[in-house]
């Protein structure tokens, strides 16, 4: 198991607002929950099959989660989350995305099948990128303020 370890000389957690800890072939990132300042996070590259050890980061503003283990996009409702990353996963359902200032969405690349996305929960979503998964139907994305969706559906063999 590879977890994210820290030196013991490392206590003040508060500095950081920035973690870029993409290709370090991660398995448990539960450290990060003490960093509960952290703005912007890239996890990219990775082996996580959950995120849960993010809900303590209240104060996330950007989430890059692409190329991991993935089966949910699911979080604790992040009060200021603009821009969340999660393709390349094997996320199977939007169930759980509800973050009222989140702004671009990206689930390329997924297993999903059907887009059930919530307006109330979603009121700032305007970019939406869901190609590459197995959608059937878009008749669950009742988006108010969306722009822009990047849709396309992955054909199996």
């Amino acid at each position: 198991m590879n977890s994210l370890k820290l030196p013991v000389l490392c206590v003040d957690t508060t500095a950081y607002i920035k973690m870029d800890l993409h290709g370090k072939t991660l398995t448990d990132i539960s450290i990060i929950s003490a960093f509960v300042h952290v703005r912007y996070l890239d996890l990219s590259n990775n082996k996580l099959d959950s995120l849960s050890s993010l809900a303590s980061l209240t104060h996330l503003l950007t989430l890059k989660a692409d190329n991991n283990r993935l089966t949910t996009a699911a979080l604790p409702q992040m009060p200021y989350l603009q821009r969340a990353s999660f393709q390349n996963n094997k996320i199977t359902t939007t169930e759980g995305i509800a973050h009222p200032l989140l702004e671009v969405l990206n689930l390329n690349n997924n297993q999903i099948t059907k887009a059930n996305l919530n307006g109330n929960e979603l009121r700032k979503l305007s970019v939406l990128e869901i190609r590459g998964n197995l959608l059937t139907s878009t008749a669950g994305l009742g988006l108010p303020k969306l722009q822009k969706t990047l849709l396309g559906r992955k054909y199996d063999n």
